[in-house]
Order: structure tokens, then C-alpha cells, then sequence
């Protein structure tokens, strides 16, 4: 972690916007008194993951060299269309996405120093 840019380092800027949520819905004994405390007290200990669903969001990605602030990678890509719960995004493709664009990232990064010949398709990535 740097104060203040240094010759020779990059920034990692990651961001998920235009994200959607949806709220899970609750099961019918936890309408009952017993059952609402008991639905309160698992939903407090639960991850985020497991009590909103992902239904859509923009992922992007932006690898910088720090002196310059010179755009060295990018990549942007899209889970889940708005507004339909059948192509509703999941963490997991989340989590994946996020592994491919890490990936691609790296081999751009590589590309980078190798002569234009020999350099290698970011897009080729497709799996994590």
C-alpha cells in the first residue's frame, strides 16, 4: 500500500456498478413470533451472498501505472439483464467473472513486454 505514487507501481481500480439487488423472500413460519426471532438471528449471521440475490450489474476493471496515472488494462463487462428474474446473475458468476478479467489483466500486463509478434489474445480467457 503506497501514500503516494511511486515509479515503477500500478493502481488496481475495480468497481461494480449499476448493481441490482433482490431481497430473498422470507418462508411462511418466520410471519410467526417464534419464527421471527429465529429468521432475525440467521439472516444476522448470515453473508450478504446468501440473503440478496444478484440480479444485474456492471463489472469493470483498470490496471494503471501510478506516476503517469497511464491506463495500462481495462475491461468491462456485463451479468444478469435487468428487470428479468430468468437471466438473473449469481455471486458464483460473479466470482468468475471476476477470475477471467483478473486473468486477462495479468496476460495484458504480459503482452506488454513481449515484441508485438509475439504477444498473446487477452479474449482467448474464457474460463477462470
Amino acid at each position: 500500500m503506497l501514500s503516494a505514487p511511486q515509479p515503477g507501481s500500478l493502481i488496481l481500480r475495480t468497481a461494480l456498478t449499476d448493481l441490482k439487488l433482490k431481497k430473498r423472500s422470507r418462508p411462511l413460519l418466520a410471519y410467526t413470533p417464534a419464527g421471527l426471532v429465529a429468521y432475525g438471528a440467521v439472516q444476522a449471521l448470515s453473508a450478504i451472498t446468501t440473503r440478496v440475490q444478484l440480479a444485474s450489474t456492471i463489472l469493470e476493471f483498470e490496471v494503471l501505472e501510478s506516476g503517469a496515472e497511464l491506463v495500462l488494462a481495462e475491461a468491462e463487462g456485463s451479468l444478469g439483464v435487468p428487470g428479468t428474474a430468468s437471466s438473473a446473475a449469481s455471486w458464483d458468476q460473479l466470482t468468475d467473472r471476476s477470475r477471467v478479467f483478473g486473468a486477462r489483466m495479468a496476460r495484458m500486463l504480459d503482452n506488454s513486454r513481449r515484441p508485438l509478434d509475439q504477444q498473446v489474445d487477452c479474449t482467448a480467457i474464457t474460463t477462470p
